[in-house]
């Protein structure tokens, strides 16, 4: 959010555009080469330039969360996942950028983001980007959090697979049923279908 009361409002888009320009994907040599600033986010160890926070020792990435970047003030999403596709099929990183993705993203980051692109062409796009449902607003968290503990722990082996079933009619049970009527309904009606 930008105050309508700053002087210069365009400032933000000048400043993100640099960093997209400059910080997304930074070029050897330039100013973002091996981080965002040394001794803030990367350093130098044993003579290596680094950014991984357990080596760097005042790391810091506070700027990122005061400013809303959240971490990385510039993405590219195809850059981000093809090199993490690139890195999963065991090329060695060779760009800045790829060194840092190296570094920052743990090889199971990696091998997901290949589940995920060698399946780009079957997924199911979810078109909802309305306000929440009435059911939503009381149930959809409750909701979203049993997904991802199922799932977790049938990924990681802790519940067998035919678990999934049963999540399905709890979920539905719980809420879910009524979340997919209520988003089928607002889709209707943007639609027109």
């Amino acid at each position: 959010m930008i105050s309508k009361h700053a002087k210069h409002p365009e400032a933000i888009f000048v400043y993100y555009n640099y960093l997209l320009e400059n910080y997304a994907n930074p070029k050897e040599g330039g100013e973002f080469e091996h981080g965002f600033a040394k001794g803030y986010d990367w350093d130098i160890v044993d003579g290596t330039p680094t950014s991984d926070p357990a080596k760097v020792k005042e790391y810091n990435n506070e700027f990122m969360f005061i400013t809303g970047f959240n971490n990385n003030p510039a993405v590219i999403p195809d850059l981000y996942m093809s090199s993490l596709v690139k890195l999963a099929n065991g090329e060695k990183p060779a760009t800045p950028y790829e060194k840092l993705l190296a570094q920052k993203r743990k090889p199971e980051n990696w091998y997901a983001a290949k589940v995920v692109m060698d399946q780009k062409d079957i997924r199911r796009k979810n078109y909802f980007n309305g306000a929440p449902t009435p059911t939503m607003q009381s149930k959809w968290n409750l909701l979203r959090q049993s997904e991802s503990e199922t799932f977790n722990k049938i990924i990681y082996g802790k519940l067998p697979a035919d678990e999934f079933d049963k999540f399905v009619e709890k979920w539905k049970q719980n809420g879910g049923e009524q979340v997919t009527k209520e988003v089928n309904e607002w889709y209707r009606s943007v639609s027109g279908k």
